[in-house]
């Protein structure tokens, strides 16, 4: 189980609370949630909270079936998606704090 911790901190950090707490935050400063299929989602913190943790038994079960090479695989691929999705959401909340420089 300590080696599962280790492979989902990535995942977890990024694309869960990563992506969770800076889409918060844009929804504060003004904007939109602009995918249709999430944007009921967005609109009730909770319910957006439990969706970016459902990934975490999905993740488990690769985790646990997986050979190690495979597993580095599933783990770069949601921590990809986070780092990208807090990057395009801190860009935004930069651009609402510093509108003069953009």
């Amino acid at each position: 189980m300590k080696k599962f911790i280790t492979y989902s901190l990535p995942v977890v950090t990024f694309f869960v609370i990563g992506d969770f707490i800076t889409t918060l935050i844009a929804i504060e400063f003004g904007y939109v949630e602009r995918n249709p299929i999430l944007y009921e989602i967005v609109a009730n913190p909770g319910l957006f909270l439990l969706v970016k943790m459902s990934i975490m038994p999905v993740f488990f079960y690769l985790y646990k079936t997986s050979s190690p090479l495979l597993r580095k695989v599933y783990t770069a691929i949601p921590t990809s998606a986070g780092i990208f999705l807090c990057l395009n959401n801190l860009y935004f909340i930069f651009k609402s704090m510093f509108q003069f420089f953009f």
